[in-house]
């Protein structure tokens, strides 16, 4: 897997199973707007945090369902709004039980910051 993620162009994030940041490539390190090692080992949640009254709609839990759970969302970084579409497939061990989460990460659009006068 480390290939892939070393690879694309997307933006893709590794989230261990104690939902931590465990990898991520060049391309998410730049729409995130944070060097790597700010980012790894830190809880997803303290990274991707949703404007005021949302939440991550369980982007990320742990279910039984394969089907990739996605969610566009507005987030701020560098004092600029951004709107986000995070598109997250769980990972499982052999065994079938939860072992992380692999997620590609749009940037869909950024608004230009404002400026006081």
């Amino acid at each position: 897997m480390r290939p892939v993620l070393r690879s694309s162009a997307d933006a893709i994030l590794l989230i261990n199973r104690n939902l931590r940041i465990s990898d991520v490539n060049g391309a998410a390190r730049k729409v995130l707007g944070r060097p790597g090692q700010k980012l790894l080992g830190r809880r997803y949640k303290d990274v991707l945090r949703w404007d005021a009254g949302e939440d991550d709609w369980g982007l990320f839990q742990r279910t039984e369902s394969a089907l990739p759970s996605t969610k566009t969302l507005y987030r701020h970084a560098a004092g600029r709004p951004q709107k986000l579409a995070i598109r997250a497939f769980q990972l499982k061990d052999m065994a079938g039980e939860f072992e992380g989460i692999f997620a590609v990460i749009k940037l869909i659009a950024q608004t230009p910051a404002t400026s006081g006068s």
